[in-house]
């Protein structure tokens, strides 16, 4: 599924950072200030994201998406689960990787049938082109192709005028993303990290102007592991249009994020952790005014 089905909590969150004021709830961290992040990372069992809104005239939109682990800590699956004016739908996601462990396809199925395909090609250990295919409606269908220099990579779109550059500190942090379209810049998104890698700010000026400032606890994250061997793909997968900080706050970031601030607002997390303080549960309830609202529920099993 398009961007590897990791944004439903960034796309929230971002549609109610730009709402009316909300109401942020209390974060409820139970760490003593002691870091619980070791040689070894964190391995999941199981991680559930749930996104429930409520909108007028569609009414009720639950999206759950149920992830699946390997013996390496890395996702082999996920079960998404979306429920739209009262009808249920489920597509099962499968991740293809390598003799090297790099994912090479994902495949989307509903009730066994193919519905639509990811294809990530190499150049050596580089993304060389990423194909997306919807098998019934080629209209959404894309092709990103991908050229490098130095810690900058560029993206070309096939039929499309917008470009995109990408550019990596020395850890392959995402520290720059600007869209183009032909020659003319419409987007920059300016990103900051902190001493541990956490992404703590980020700024966009042109089309969407805004800012973002992200908070953490000290606590380890489980998603920073689980997650690493997709991180790159997923924001050169991104939309141009899409706010790269809420992800790499949320999977790239070593600690667990717990609030957002924007100019309209701040959003803080209910958090719960266990007695060893890894995260078990991160909630939040978001009223948008105009009869919308938003609930967002994730939890967290492990296997150490």
């Amino acid at each position: 599924m398009k961007r590897l089905c990791l944004l439903f909590i960034s796309i929230s969150l971002f549609t109610a950072c730009e709402g009316d004021s909300l109401n942020s709830p209390v974060v409820n961290n139970s760490d003593n200030g002691n870091s619980n992040m070791s040689n070894e990372p964190l391995a999941l069992s199981n991680y559930n994201l749930n996104v429930n809104s409520i909108v007028p005239v569609f009414g009720t939109v639950d999206v759950n998406n149920d992830y699946s682990f390997n013996s390496s800590n890395h996702v082999i699956s996920s079960a998404i689960t979306s429920t739209f004016f009262g009808e249920s739908n489920t597509e099962i996601v499968t991740y293809q990787r390598d003799n090297s462990n790099r994912i090479t396809s994902l495949t989307s199925t509903n009730a066994g049938v193919v519905t639509n395909e990811t294809i990530i090609s190499y150049n050596d250990n580089t993304i060389s082109k990423i194909i997306y295919n919807v098998i019934e409606n080629d209209e959404d269908d894309y092709t990103y192709n991908f050229t490098y220099a130095g810690n900058m990579i560029t993206r070309t779109e096939l039929g499309s005028n917008i470009s995109t550059v990408f550019t990596l500190d020395s850890s392959n942090n995402l520290i720059r993303k600007e869209s183009f379209n032909g020659t003319q810049s419409i987007k920059t998104e300016v990103l900051d990290y902190d001493g541990l890698g956490n992404c703590i700010t980020s700024i966009i000026t042109g089309e969407d102007a805004t800012s973002s400032n992200f908070s953490f606890d000290t606590n380890e994250s489980p998603l920073w592991d689980a997650f690493s061997d997709q991180i790159m793909l997923s924001f050169l997968n991104d939309e141009y249009s899409d706010e790269a900080g809420i992800f790499m706050a949320q999977f790239a970031s070593p600690n667990n994020w717990i609030s957002i601030t924007k100019p309209q607002d701040t959003i803080s997390f209910i958090v719960e952790y266990d007695t060893d303080n890894r995260i078990i549960s991160r909630d939040g309830n978001y009223d948008l005014g105009n009869g919308v609202a938003i609930q967002l529920s994730e939890t967290f099993s492990y296997v150490n």
